[in-house]
């Protein structure tokens, strides 16, 4: 899986890079300017090596979770906070609007590496379909897989999408063997009940 959450934060902050309170805006900004990496269960770190701190700045991996969080936005407060502003004083100097929302960076990497690593158990060469797979952010903030082409969903652990080394190609494989075991299970309990109203 990596850290599609960390990713995706570097992105947005790179964005916004060249336009934060104190920053030089004649500078060209510096394409790797951000890091952003896990520290715990519950925060990542933020690295700027344009404002180095110690401690690294951290935020809430929750926040990073949440599709409309929008981290430019709250990283332009903080960092002009940490820098001296006052409140009055970034809202004067943000000559931008805010940049885009984190989104569902966890499901649109299990959408990406489900679709570019098949086969799967049973497949035809008819179901390469690009958008094949769909992982989605359910209200209750749950993730859930769609194989379109098989009809065929299921819940993904949440907890599994926030291990680096979680392998989702070969959960999903696995996943889909047991459920084609227990519809044949479920089959074959049933065959009485077939062959009578076969008979009928």
């Amino acid at each position: 899986m990596g850290d599609p959450l960390a990713e995706r934060a570097m992105h947005l902050l790179q964005l916004g890079s060249g336009y934060y309170p104190g920053d030089d805006t004649q500078k060209l900004p510096d394409p790797e300017r951000f890091l952003v990496y896990r520290v715990s269960d519950t925060e990542h770190a933020i690295m700027d090596r344009e404002d180095r701190r110690d401690p690294e700045v951290t935020i809430l991996t929750s926040s990073l979770l949440n599709p409309r969080f929008c981290l430019e936005g709250w990283y332009s407060k903080h960092v002009g906070r940490l820098r001296g502003f006052t409140p009055q004083e970034i809202r004067k100097l943000r000559s931008r609007p805010s940049g885009p929302a984190m989104g569902v960076p966890l499901g649109q990497r299990v959408t990406e590496l489900l679709q570019n690593n098949g086969p799967y158990e049973k497949d035809l060469v008819s179901y390469s379909h690009p958008e094949r797979f769909e992982c989605l952010r359910l209200h209750d903030g749950s993730y859930e897989v769609r194989d379109y082409a098989k009809a065929f969903r299921t819940p993904i652990p949440f907890h599994l999408l926030l291990k680096e080394m979680f392998n989702v190609v070969r959960w999903f494989k696995s996943t889909l063997t047991r459920a084609y075991g227990k519809l044949r299970d479920a089959i074959a309990a049933n065959a009485p009940e077939y062959d009578i109203l076969r008979l009928l």
